[in-house]
């Protein structure tokens, strides 16, 4: 079975690192379904863990791969394939969550090019101890970080980042 992602952003990566855990997300969740900590097999990116943009005039403009490395960066951690053992099937269940809520997910996953036969999960934190790999996405590549220190700050947002003389790097 292939490694599994928790696919983020590097600000969010860098605050994992400091608690040392990947907690279950919480937001967006209606009363009673439990909290998942959601990994993918995806091998490079996962289409959901794309971020939205909010504009000064206050519009929300949702972002693609492209569009969430370009104003976020992109990161993941990758950890053992028992670490996540529920599937979407399993999880749909056993999170408690609605037929229609799962369908409405399933259907946006499918939108945005998500495939959620890719998607595993678990309930419990996922400490540092069950990482394998943390990875931010630059100059087209995945690179290693160390998950033992907080990010840098031109690794938290590679793009953004600018040498000595002030070129961007």
């Amino acid at each position: 079975m292939p490694i599994k992602w928790h696919y983020t952003i590097p600000m969010w990566l860098n605050q994992i690192i400091k608690d040392g855990l990947i907690l279950p997300a919480t937001g967006f969740l209606p009363p009673g379904v439990r909290p998942v900590v959601w990994f993918s097999t995806a091998p490079d990116w996962e289409p959901t863990a794309c971020k939205n943009r909010v504009h000064e005039d206050g519009t929300v403009e949702f972002l693609d791969r492209a569009g969430t490395a370009e104003f976020y960066g992109l990161a993941r951690i990758s950890v053992l394939p028992e670490t996540a053992p529920h599937d979407w099937r399993a999880l749909k269940e056993l999170t408690g969550m609605s037929n229609k809520l799962a369908q409405t997910l399933y259907r946006s996953a499918i939108t945005m090019g998500s495939r959620p036969g890719n998607w595993w999960g678990t309930f419990e934190a996922v400490p540092r101890s069950k990482w394998i790999s943390a990875q931010i996405y630059t100059n087209a590549q995945w690179l290693d970080v160390s998950f033992e220190k907080p990010l840098e700050p031109m690794e938290i947002h590679p793009s953004r980042a600018t040498g000595p003389d002030g070129e961007t790097v």
